[in-house]
């Protein structure tokens, strides 16, 4: 009976989350992604980000298939605190090229299960989770413009290791 209800429960937390994805066929919990992506969504999602100016910026992409995050340089225009596409993404020779000759065209399918309104917003110095055609998942994240590091208190030694009278 409890493996029943253990395996029940189990099954109502795929569908639930699967749902709650909008049904993507996309697999990736990006959030918990390893790697470049990883790392970048962990020290942006701690340290939040100056709000974006209007014009052109310097960004990290980070792409994410079949669990392994790969992370290249590139370019993004922002106007009211909105992505503007295309992204363009560095080539070894220091070229930018529009960032679909990495990947195909979003998926049209989660496309349209977005809210448009938003679908660009920048929020804490990252776009929005992005999917294509081919199964790639990604993020833009704008790394000049990431909040200092907090600062650590400097705590003091006991009074007797500070005060020698």
């Amino acid at each position: 009976m409890k493996i029943g209800l253990t395996f029940f429960a189990f099954i109502a937390c795929i569908l639930v989350s699967n749902a709650q994805s909008g049904g993507s066929p996309i697999s990736i919990n990006l959030d918990e992604t390893g790697g470049c992506y990883g790392e970048y969504f962990q020290i942006f999602s701690e340290r939040g980000a100056k709000p974006i100016p209007n014009g052109n910026h310097d960004v990290v992409i980070s792409i994410v298939y079949k669990g392994e995050s790969q992370c290249y340089f590139g370019k993004a225009k922002v106007e009211n605190g909105k992505l503007v596409p295309p992204v363009q993404i560095q080539k070894d020779d220091l070229s930018f090229a529009p960032l679909s000759s990495l990947y195909r065209n979003l998926d049209q399918e989660w496309l349209e299960k977005q809210n448009q309104e938003n679908l660009f917003d920048i929020v804490d110095g990252m776009s929005k989770r992005f999917y294509s055609e081919d199964q790639q998942a990604g993020r833009v994240f704008f790394y000049t413009f990431i909040n200092d590091k907090q600062k650590s208190n400097r705590r003091a030694p006991s009074a007797s290791a500070l005060i020698k009278n």
